[in-house]
């Protein structure tokens, strides 16, 4: 079975052990997208962590003509190949034996100005809690003795993992959705769908963007939209700018229901956020 790249969204105005834990990674945000450094064998390289991925992917332009398989997003399929990794290094995380996937990662690189050689996804982190702190651009793998930070969090935002990506009921009017909680995702996307359905929710602003997924960047425009009538596990999300987006193609090859996609740096702004994977919760 396939194991799929599940949603790569990047804004353009236009086997890992059983738990990590370790020192401060610091980060750069790029437009709203969290780029750290780690290593390949013993060569470090810069990579985004995006809970949105399932696992490790890899930068590769040019793929064997065999044993080629596919990723899919919003902006279509793309080529890629499976690797074994047998060093990986994440901040004092050494990882062994990994299976990654391998794609053409240049898009991206040329729209964060940086040479990207990698995504760290969320099946890197399962069973880790991790604080990323906005404001100081770090994150921490936290121990048991140091998730007391949790109480100095307010909201809390359950999830499940699905497909290795976690993914969040997501309340719109009375209706319940599914949507994962993306840190590679640099807008809030919701399936057109049910902006059509529920049209009195939704303010059309003016101006449109323009996607890039990894796999292309779709032909059209996307409308933006602000809404309130936004709720997140118990908590309501006040004037919410997301995009809308088509995710039937998306959902028909894959077999999952997916129905929007919350940016995480859109979220919490210049806050702290801890993704705690044992528990399934997102608290900010």
């Amino acid at each position: 079975m396939y194991r799929f790249l599940l949603i790569k969204m990047i804004l353009i105005v236009l086997m890992p052990p059983n738990s990590v834990q370790g020192a401060e990674v610091p980060f750069h945000l790029v437009n709203n997208l969290i780029i750290v450094q780690a290593e390949i064998g013993h060569k470090k390289g810069n990579f985004i962590l995006d809970t949105g991925a399932d696992n490790l992917i890899l930068h590769e332009q040019k793929m064997a003509e065999n044993n080629v398989s596919v990723l899919f997003s919003l902006g279509g399929i793309s080529a890629s190949q499976y690797k074994k990794v047998p060093r990986f290094a994440f901040g004092n995380n050494t990882f062994k034996n990994l299976a990654a996937v391998t794609t053409d990662l240049s898009p991206v690189s040329q729209y964060v100005a940086l040479p990207i050689d990698g995504i760290i996804g969320a099946g890197m982190l399962k069973n880790s809690n991790i604080l990323i702190d906005f404001e100081h651009r770090e994150i921490k793998f936290l121990s048991l003795t140091e998730r007391s930070v949790v109480l100095r969090l307010k909201n809390e935002i359950s999830f499940k993992m699905i497909d290795g990506v976690p993914v969040a009921k997501v309340k719109i009017g009375f209706k319940n959705y599914r949507f994962i909680l993306d840190s590679g995702a640099t807008i809030h996307l919701i399936d057109k769908k049910i902006i059509n359905n529920s049209p009195e929710l939704f303010e059309v602003l003016p101006s449109d963007i323009k996607l890039l997924t990894v796999g292309g960047q779709p032909e059209e425009n996307f409308k933006l939209y602000r809404s309130t009538g936004i709720r997140i596990g118990k908590t309501p999300i006040e004037n919410v700018n997301c995009a809308s987006a088509d995710f039937s193609d998306f959902q028909t090859e894959t077999g999952i229901q997916i129905d929007g996609v919350i940016s995480i740096s859109r979220l919490v702004a210049n806050n702290q956020l801890i993704i705690d994977f044992e528990k399934g919760s997102v608290f900010y």
